[in-house]
Parts: structure tokens; C-alpha cells; sequence
């Protein structure tokens, strides 16, 4: 079986050829460069959610191509406009399982989206315990969905 897996290209992806039987997505295929201005006070809500949505097409047009099952999780480039992302992968076709197992082709694949772990809450946003209680939320379904995995 071939597995093309993508992590963190942001809008990028290689020319693929030959047969893929199975694509697994690991988040970040949006572009980030407006969102990443937005955070840094040099941009606008508006220029991010748009390069988010319309690169999300782009790359995800291409993986349709292959003709192979598709199954995505979301990463934090994602996150800024999420619920649009997941529509867009409902009306593609393809698998988006938000914290959950999926089984494809005989292979069990376990799907985390993005999140805050909560040693990097306490270290980075020491001051913010709204971020440090969604890294401990984050970590407790991380290890339930883990003992479902067998």
C-alpha cells in the first residue's frame, strides 16, 4: 500500500505521480502568510480568512485528483477559520474526523486536530489560564482517544 502523508506544506504540494492508495493529511495545508500578518498587527481578519479558504481549495482540489481517500486533520493555520474548512471538506468528500478513529482500507488512523499542550500553555501564556485549561482539556481527549486505539 502507498500512503502519501502532508504536514505542514501551507498551500504547497509537490507534482505526485504513480498510484496513491491512501492520503493522510496531518493539517497546515492552508497558506498562513495574511494570518501570520494579522497576529503581527500588519494585516486584516478578512485578507487571512480568504487566503485560508482559497488555498485550502487549491491544495485540496489537487489531493482530489489522485483519486484516492483522503482523510484530514486540522492544524492551527486551519484553526482561524475552521468551521469554513470543515464545510469545504464536507462538500469535497472528504474525511475530516475531528478527535476520532477512522478505519480506511483495513488501517485504523487516529485523528487529532490541532491543540495546545499544556506545557506550552504554563511556559508561553503563563498569565492566560484560559489557554492553560484548553492544553489540560486538550491532553485528557488526546489520551482517550489513544486507549480506544488497539
Amino acid at each position: 500500500m502507498k500512503i502519501l502523508l502532508s504536514a505542514d506544506t501551507h498551500g504547497k504540494i509537490p507534482e505526485i505521480t504513480g498510484e496513491i492508495d491512501l492520503v493522510l493529511i496531518a493539517g497546515d495545508f492552508a497558506k498562513g502568510d495574511a494570518l501570520r500578518k494579522m497576529i503581527f498587527g500588519k494585516g486584516n481578519p478578512e485578507d487571512a480568512k480568504k487566503e485560508i479558504i482559497d488555498s485550502s481549495k487549491e491544495f485540496l482540489s489537487k489531493i482530489k485528483k489522485l483519486n484516492s481517500p483522503v482523510v484530514v486533520s486540522l492544524g492551527n493555520a486551519e484553526e482561524f477559520c475552521k468551521e469554513e474548512v470543515i464545510e469545504l471538506l464536507k462538500e469535497m468528500n472528504i474525511n475530516y474526523i475531528k478527535n476520532g478513529i477512522i478505519k480506511i482500507k483495513g488501517i485504523k488512523i487516529l485523528c487529532i486536530d490541532f491543540f495546545v499542550e499544556e506545557w506550552w500553555a504554563k511556559k508561553y501564556r503563563p498569565s492566560r489560564e484560559d489557554i492553560i485549561n484548553r492544553g489540560r482539556k486538550n491532553e485528557e481527549g488526546l489520551r482517550a482517544s489513544l486507549s480506544k486505539v488497539e
